[in-house]
């Protein structure tokens, strides 16, 4: 079995044009911004993982600067995982991403590729964890459900425990012979597989929210984290908790209880209005 992580880094796409906070997006000020994000808090989280038996496959564009290719070289000098793949724009990814496996295979029979956002982070067991649910069934979805939502602010950062559905951290088990890819469908479309094994324990990543998320935002709906370990991800540049930890329950608690509320409302309504 062969393990590939992929990331899509400046890619071209035709229907994106800015970013939520409306600046334009694949401008040098967009690139150095990213770059900020993918060096200081993706990058380090990837090398720290406990189990390096895995490729990382970056996507660039092939318009990217020799500045930025510059750093790129660097990257990829310092950490022998680390494969740039140079494509013309997202629409040459997947056939890019398949061509780059096969060519990477020798006698293996099964594979793994897992999707990860350059602005996102993993915990060190990630990929010790997906290798240990992995199973050789073709087409199985392995899907780590729970992590961090996590808002970068200027003197703290919001972090809340998220659980989500076959999340952009999502892998896929294929034969070797089959290959499809992570990327062969949206992250969400992998919900209709067959196969599907689950991990709802552990806290294994981080969604980073900031001002240039395309679709990201604060999720004001989830509980405040009690602790977080920078260590656990790499971090050069520690996450502050926003309160101490009476605040932090006090904030949970009436969360709780709105949602309670809410709950009661809806039931309420459906029994004596809809029967």
């Amino acid at each position: 079995m062969k393990h590939f992580l992929a990331t899509r880094f400046n890619l071209t796409v035709p229907d994106w044009k800015t970013s939520k906070s409306g600046k334009l997006v694949l401008t040098d000020d967009w690139l150095e911004n990213r770059f900020y994000l993918f060096e200081n808090y993706c990058l380090p989280s990837v090398k720290n993982q406990t189990n390096q038996n895995f490729i990382w496959c970056v996507f660039f564009d092939t318009n990217t600067s020799d500045f930025y290719k510059n750093k790129i070289k660097i990257i990829e000098e310092n950490y022998s995982n680390f494969k740039p793949l140079f494509i013309e724009g997202i629409g040459s990814l997947h056939n890019s991403f398949k061509d780059f496996i096969v060519n990477n295979l020798r006698d293996d029979e099964y594979i793994i590729t897992t999707r990860l956002d350059n602005d996102d982070l993993i915990h060190k067991d990630f990929i010790k964890t997906i290798q240990s649910l992995y199973q050789p069934i073709d087409k199985t979805v392995i899907d780590l459900r729970k992590g961090y939502s996590i808002t970068l602010k200027k003197k703290h950062s919001e972090i809340r425990v998220y659980v989500g559905r076959f999340n952009p951290f999502i892998s896929l088990v294929e034969e070797a012979k089959k290959i499809e890819t992570v990327f062969a469908k949206m992250h969400l479309d992998w919900a209709d597989s067959k196969n599907i094994i689950i991990e709802d324990n552990l806290k294994l990543w981080v969604e980073l929210v900031h001002d240039e998320n395309k679709l990201n935002h604060t999720k004001y709906n989830l509980k405040r984290a009690l602790i977080f370990n920078n260590a656990d991800f790499g971090l050069f540049y520690d996450f502050k908790l926003k309160d101490p930890f009476d605040k932090v329950i006090s904030a949970n608690v009436k969360l709780e209880a709105s949602s309670l509320k809410q709950a009661l409302k809806y039931k309420f309504k459906k029994i004596f209005f809809y029967g």
